[in-house]
Order: structure tokens, then sequence, then C-alpha cells
């Protein structure tokens, strides 16, 4: 049972509303005190203020919206962010960077606060009419960053490239927008929340096919082996009482 303490922002949200399921008030509450204490104190002091008051003030509430829309939206991307956070925590990127890896892939999705439920949650595989309209989530959250400039300078590459190819590091995608990017399609890949039609994957095989996907131009190398050494092992690495 999670006993984390409310950010002030939740608890005003959970008081003036009362629709907010309690379930996107944990994950979102869990999250950002995690990355409060874990990842906030690595920062430099003199940028720490201005990350400490975007995470409550701002992507706190971007978060909740998400959830109150569609709490496996959200699902998949805070237990996304916990892997990213897992997979980065013995390498030798700056802290600042690591940061804006983790809560970049929290955010990569918040654009499909704007989408239908009907179409989010269709039980079998889109139409291609649909997918375009599902696709709709980036400019969507780029969108919803427009009011954060904070939030858009640091994050919005991740909603921006999450979709994107690396192409060999000739195309739009930067190395964190392949870091979000795989991070997004392992979680897709092995749960069975987010692909109502497809059978879920062992990390073993999705991680070879990051691997196979260098070779094409798909992946950026240095990402895909970043996430085989740190996955190596695991199962998981978020909280699993409400994920």
């Amino acid at each position: 049972m999670i006993k984390a303490v409310l950010p002030p922002s939740l608890a005003k949200l959970q008081t003036t509303d009362r629709n907010v399921p309690e379930n996107v008030v944990k994950m979102v509450s869990q999250f950002t005190k995690d990355v409060k204490e874990r990842l906030l104190p690595e920062i430099p002091s003199q940028n720490r203020l201005q990350w400490e008051n975007s995470l409550e003030q701002e992507l706190t509430p971007i978060l909740v919206k998400l959830g109150k829309h569609h709490e496996i939206s959200l699902r998949g991307s805070i237990k996304g962010a916990y892997y990213m956070k897992h997979v980065l925590e013995d390498t030798s990127i700056d802290p600042e960077e690591k940061l804006r890896l983790v809560l970049g892939m929290a955010v990569q999705d918040i654009g499909k606060a704007r989408i239908p439920l009907e179409i989010l949650d269709k039980p079998g595989k889109l139409s291609l009419e649909e997918y375009r309209l599902v696709m709709q989530h980036v400019p969507f959250g780029l969108s919803i960053l427009q009011d954060y400039p904070f939030l858009k300078k640091q994050l919005g590459f991740a909603i921006a490239e999450h979709h994107l190819r690396w192409e060999f590091g000739k195309g739009r995608q930067s190395p964190g927008g392949s870091m979000v990017n795989i991070c997004d399609e392992l979680d897709a890949a092995t749960t069975k929340d987010r692909d109502y039609y497809r059978k879920p994957k062992t990390f073993e095989k999705v991680l070879q096919e990051f691997k196979d996907g260098v070779h094409s131009g798909t992946y950026c190398f240095e990402a895909v082996n970043i996430f085989s050494q740190g996955m190596k092992g695991l199962t998981s690495c978020y909280p699993t009482d409400f994920l």
C-alpha cells in the first residue's frame, strides 16, 4: 500500500476534482516523489529549483489529466519512465540529461488526453483512419506544452520524436528521442494493456529485435546498448502495487 504524501498540487486537485481516479493519484504521487528523492538531488543547485517547481506546478497536473482521461496511457508512460530511470542508473550520462529522459518518457503520450476513448480502447486492430487519428497525439502533446515554455524546451523532444526512426543518425530523431522510442516500444511489446491484438513478448525477444533494428538503421546503437545492458535479468522496476 502506497503511503506517499501528496504533492500540494495533487492534494488540491483531489479536493477540487472528485472525479480523479484513486489509482491515478497514487501513480502520479509516487512517481513525483521518486523523482524528487532520487533524481532531483543530483541536479546542479542553480537548476534544481526550476525543475522542482515545474514538476510540482506543471507536470503533475498534466499527468493527472492524461490519467483521468485514459489510465492505461498514463500507466504505460510511468512504467516506461521507471524503466528509463533503471537503465540509466549505472551510466555516465549527465544527471540533468537523465532527468530529461525520465520525465520525457513520462510525458511522451500526454496528447492522448485528446484522443477519443472509443479509439484508445478499441478491442482490436485499428483501421488506417483510426491509426492516423491516434498519431495526432504527437501534435496534440506539443500543443499542450505550448503553455509551459520550460517543459517544452526540456521535454518537447520526447513527444516530437518518440515515433520517429533513427535512420542511421541522418533523420530527425536525436539519441534522446531514440531512447524514448525504444523505452515506449519496450513497454508496449511486453504488456497486455497496450496492444489488445498481440500477445506480450519477453524482454529478451524485444531487446533482440532492437539489436536487429540497429543494422537497418531503425534504432540508435548507443541507445540499444544502454537498454541491453540495463535490462539484463530485469522483470520489473516499478511499484507493483498499482501498476
